[in-house]
């Protein structure tokens, strides 16, 4: 099982004629590098059964491989935060979170905790719908509404020297984004009188003589 909004990788043992006569077709994964290799990276964009593919040219012919893999929705009840490291060389970044800030009613933006020049970045936001942006900037910014809010948002921090790499995923509730509307109670006064007998509602007339 692969969660939505994570990285995934494949690989086959079958040997090609070459580096990259590997042919990869995927559903519901978008494919995150070389799609031509015996290895593939992808990120699982929506949730239920995706679905990976490859053929591969041998010396004999073609051989075809398939594979059908079950993605877990990112819906939880609480903001989480994972860290990764894709380095298995010590990587110092110092970006231990990033916050959000709305910007006007229909845009959302993204920062690390440590501004720093020295570093370069690469945002993923996994909205509710399904749908994937990407952004490149250090603070990005990304639409945002009630019917479409991020529901997973993915931080990989490049360091030059050395040459490594880390993840931070978050993942965003509902009621993150969309707080609970109150409810509101209507409150009625009644007095006490007499009242019509036929019409409990409309109070009696007065027939008291002065």
């Amino acid at each position: 099982m692969v969660r939505q909004g994570s990285r995934a990788s494949f690989s086959v043992s079958a040997t090609a004629q070459c580096d990259d006569c590997y042919t990869w077709k995927t559903t519901g994964f978008q494919i995150m590098d070389n799609k031509m290799s015996n290895t593939l990276s992808v990120l699982a964009t929506e949730a239920g059964s995706a679905k990976i593919s490859v053929t591969i040219l041998t010396a004999t012919g073609t051989k075809e491989c398939e594979k059908t893999v079950s993605v877990e929705s990112v819906k939880g009840d609480s903001v989480a935060i994972a860290k990764d490291s894709l380095s298995a060389i010590p990587c110092k970044i110092p970006i231990k979170d990033f916050l959000d800030v709305k910007v006007g009613t229909n845009m959302i933006s993204f920062f690390p905790d440590v501004n720093s020049s020295d570093y370069d970045y690469k945002w993923t936001i996994v909205y509710n719908t399904g749908e994937i942006k990407m952004s490149d900037e250090k603070i990005p910014q990304f639409p945002f509404s009630e019917m479409m809010f991020p529901a997973t948002v993915r931080l990989q921090s490049f360091s030059r020297y050395p040459i490594c790499s880390q993840i931070l995923n978050k993942t965003y509730p509902q009621e993150y984004w969309i707080p609970k509307k109150p409810v509101i109670i209507e409150q009625r006064r009644y007095e006490q009188g007499n009242f019509d007998k036929t019409n409990p509602s409309v109070p009696a007339k007065n027939n008291a003589k002065k």
